[in-house]
């Protein structure tokens, strides 16, 4: 499915082989840093994560001739630390992308629910949605066709635009705080 969905001219973006955080998540009391061994776990799983992608669809080009796969990460949970992104940016990777909206679809309980969650969150052009593609997220694709769907009856003046990262994240972004 990867594949199709690179063929089809989507980024692929990696997130860990092992939903592998970059911060430990404490409960109320906020995040801690990642240890020297909890660092070299997430090196290893992150180069372990891209190795797979690569396999699958490395030799996947979009129509601008760009690879399919990116080296924009998405951290699990969407939490980060410092160290956790210093090991992501050592490893290789060049961008790492959150999210304005995570729609928790590993946990919806219907399309119609799921959908109407859509509705509410996503209202702009530009909203980065956090979906899921596993055994757990039963209604993301039936919702998200009908979010789409419903998208383009709309008269082109309210549709919303859905581009990819590499549309805008083109390497010439320099982060001065690097």
């Amino acid at each position: 499915m990867l594949r199709a969905i690179a063929q089809e001219g989507h980024d692929i973006v990696s997130h860990t082989d092992t939903h592998y955080v970059l911060a430990i998540d404490k409960g109320n009391s906020g995040f801690d840093s990642l240890t020297e061994e909890q660092q070299q776990e997430l090196r290893a799983d992150l180069i372990r994560s891209y190795q797979v992608l690569q396999s699958v669809v490395g030799d996947v080009k979009l129509e601008n001739g760009k690879p399919a796969l990116t080296t924009y990460f998405r951290p699990p949970t969407l939490a980060v630390s410092r160290i956790g992104m210093e090991t992501v940016f050592d490893c290789g990777f060049t961008y790492i992308v959150s999210g304005a909206y995570t729609s928790q679809d590993y946990i919806a309980e219907s399309k119609e629910q799921l959908l109407a969650d859509f509705k509410r969150e996503i209202r702009e052009s530009g909203t980065v949605v956090v979906m899921h593609m596993s055994d757990n997220s039963l209604y993301t694709a039936e919702a998200l066709d009908a979010f789409l769907t419903d998208n383009e009856s709309k008269p082109a003046s309210k549709q919303l635009v859905f581009r990819r990262f590499s549309d805008y994240l083109d390497g010439k972004y320099v982060n001065a705080a690097r």
